[in-house]
């Protein structure tokens, strides 16, 4: 005759404890185990219907938090099969791979890049890249936690990575649409296409393209730089700024006014300055004038005398 067995995970073992006390267990749990749940009060009792009741502890049956080992989860395995081929083969040949597989015992989140992302046309030539930039090109796309799809639609500014360390943030920013989360570099966007594995404490998403973080932008063309305060302006820049005000302020500001010429007799108030030649010939002419006036008075005062 078949056996069967059958499943009470789900069962309760109520059991009357001393001095009036009512103690709960799984009826899964092993003969003998302790009792950490008690009876407190009653919530709620509708006659032959419902009965709400607290108790001090939650009843959880053996094993039902049991955390899968991460030597259970074969991260490259699972890339290969959800189309990260290339993806694969850098996280192995960098050594990467046992950042990540060290990091999925505690908490580990991957965005893997498919095949097509390594095919864009815009991609940046990753060949450029030495082993350490690489290194961190690839822990770029890891988080040191487990972060859900859902925990990532409620995350408010950036997000450290894997790569994020003194020398730079590498950090991440999550943007969500519906039920779509696109992830920011500051350089160029992302979105996460699928979900390879959730299965806590790892997560792994594909991803439409290739995480380029600014920090690796002396290796990848990066977005239109700021200018710095050190930097000189440029061309366009230093035509349309102000030339300095001694410049272009009249010189009468910074020198004083020359003095006045008196005019020669004769010349209409408010003339302009005669030219140095001119003034040099006046200057000739009212002596000689002078000396014909005076020779002829001279000569007016003999006749009268003569005569």
């Amino acid at each position: 005759m078949a056996s069967h067995v059958i499943d009470i995970s789900g069962f309760v073992n109520i059991t009357d404890l001393k001095g009036g006390k009512v103690g709960f267990s799984s009826a899964a749990a092993p003969p003998g185990s302790a009792l950490n749940s008690t009876y407190v009060k009653e919530v709620k009792t509708m006659p032959y219907h419902i009965s709400v009741l607290e108790i001090s502890e939650p009843i959880l049956a053996p094993g039902i938090l049991a955390v899968p080992s991460a030597s259970n989860v074969n991260i490259s395995a699972l890339l290969v099969k959800a189309g990260c081929k290339k993806f694969v083969s850098l996280i192995e040949d960098t050594g990467v791979l046992k950042m990540y597989e060290t990091a999925s015992s505690t908490g580990l989140t991957v965005f893997a890049p498919s095949d097509g992302a390594f095919k864009a046309q815009n991609l940046p030539d990753l060949s450029k890249l030495n082993n350490a930039e690489m290194v961190s090109l690839l822990q770029y796309h890891a988080l040191s936690r487990y972060a859900p799809k859902g925990t990532l639609k409620t995350t408010k500014g950036p997000i450290s990575t894997m790569a994020t360390n003194g020398a730079g943030k590498y950090d991440l920013t999550v943007t969500t649409a519906g039920d779509e989360v696109t992830l920011g570099t500051g350089y160029s966007s992302s979105r996460i296409a699928s979900t390879v594995i959730d299965s806590p404490p790892v997560v792994i998403y594909t991803v439409d393209s290739l995480l380029l973080p600014p920090e690796l932008s002396g290796s990848a063309p990066s977005t239109a730089p700021v200018a710095s305060p050190s930097q000189s302006p440029s061309p366009a820049v230093s035509a349309k700024a102000p030339s300095p005000v001694i410049a272009t302020a009249p010189s009468s500001v910074f020198s004083p006014p020359a003095p006045p010429i008196e005019s020669p007799e004769g010349s209409p108030v408010g003339a302009p300055d005669q030219p140095e030649d001119s003034k040099s010939a006046g200057d000739v002419k009212a002596p000689a004038l002078f000396e014909a006036i005076l020779s002829v008075s001279v000569a007016v005062i003999f006749s009268v005398f003569l005569s």
